[in-house]
């Protein structure tokens, strides 16, 4: 469909939201291996890896009301996203992000490598149903252990 191709082609999405309960749009852009730019409200955090704490990070968290801030963070990646397509590492003088720019130099592919890993190991059927599992197991043993203990 055209809105997966589209975002499959662009170097970075963001999701400039001020009120967000999760963003599945941020998790379906980071499946097709594109960079985020997320809001830091309601759920949208959660659902990436911030670069500036994370040197796997995913993409970049702004604040809601933060025009220039938003703006830094998408050219940021979107040179981010230039350099891993062309491997030219002379683009990294763009990032204006110095953690960004930071971790593009020691892998230029580093967000869309870690965008696509994030979605297979928190997001995935399989991944969320072995979270399941694991807390229903818990939930089991807390109540075996408030039955045996007097």
């Amino acid at each position: 469909n055209i809105r997966k191709t589209i975002t499959y082609l662009s170097n970075v999405y963001a999701v400039p939201s001020r009120y967000e309960p999760f963003g599945i749009v941020s998790i379906e852009a980071q499946a097709l291996g594109t960079p985020v730019v997320v809001s830091r409200t309601g759920g949208l955090p959660e659902t990436m890896q911030e670069i500036r704490r994370e040197g796997s990070g995913t993409g970049l968290l702004v604040n809601p009301e933060d025009p220039v801030g938003l703006a830094r963070a998408i050219r940021s990646l979107a040179w981010a996203s230039e350099v891993a397509d062309t491997g030219d590492l002379g683009l990294v003088a763009n990032i204006e992000i110095p953690e960004v720019a930071e971790a593009v130099l020691k892998k230029p592919d580093l967000t869309r490598v870690n965008t696509i890993a994030l979605v297979d190991t928190r997001f995935r059927e399989e991944s969320i149903l072995g979270e399941l599992a694991a807390c229903y197991e818990k939930a089991r043993q807390m109540a075996y252990y408030r039955a045996v203990t007097p």
